[in-house]
């Protein structure tokens, strides 16, 4: 008898979309996604720019990272293969941790000004 071989193919699936910070990259948008075959993998920025970052594979999934991502906005992954397509967007904000200037920071600290002055103020009036 003769050796029967089944190709399984399936349509693109985006296991993972990330927006991370490398002290030596910068901010990097991750996508890693399965399919097969492998899908093609394209990262739309703000304003809609096509950006082909670098890819690297094993036998079950695609990983592209769009490294020193600065332009706050919107960022989708799309993977496309012949079975389909599948996309997934994370959004970007960009975010200096530990400054004293940025506006979320400044806006915690107010919170937790006026939070001790109403403890202050209550703990004057009843005791």
């Amino acid at each position: 008898a003769l050796p029967i071989w089944l190709a399984v193919e399936a349509p693109p699936k985006i296991l993972k979309i990330a927006l991370e910070l490398e002290t030596s990259k910068g901010y990097t948008a991750l996508c890693m996604a399965e399919g097969a075959p492998l899908p093609s993998l394209i990262w739309t920025g703000p304003q809609n720019i096509e950006h082909t970052a670098a890819t690297r594979d094993n036998q079950t999934y695609r990983i592209t990272e769009w490294y020193n991502v600065t332009q706050d906005g919107q960022y989708t992954c799309v993977a496309t293969n012949r079975h389909g397509k599948d996309q997934l967007t994370v959004p970007f904000l960009k975010v200096n941790p530990g400054s004293s200037t940025d506006p979320m920071f400044i806006l915690m600290c107010s919170a937790l000004v006026i939070k001790y002055l109403i403890l202050v103020v209550c703990m004057y009036v009843f005791i």
